[in-house]
């Protein structure tokens, strides 16, 4: 394989990561989640919906949203 392949493979199979961040989330997380991989499926199967919540991120998910990522809607 040469390294033009490898990079279109690489690209053909890239998530796209869509965040939906809320300050928090009163009902079933999982529930939502699942939800939101749903109807990412009408589409495009890349997209990843990370679902994290402003006041509870211990990953430190968020710095990297805000650091490298687009807003594309917001709501107050």
């Amino acid at each position: 394989m040469t390294n033009s392949q490898s990079l279109l493979l690489l690209l053909c199979y890239s998530d796209i990561d869509v965040a939906v961040v809320v300050d928090e989330y009163p009902g079933d997380l999982w529930a939502m989640k699942a939800r939101l991989f749903r109807l990412r499926r009408d589409i495009d199967v890349r997209i990843e919906p990370p679902l994290p919540e402003r006041h509870h991120d211990p990953a430190g998910f968020l710095q990297e949203i805000q650091r490298t990522g687009k807003v594309i809607a917001a709501w107050s």
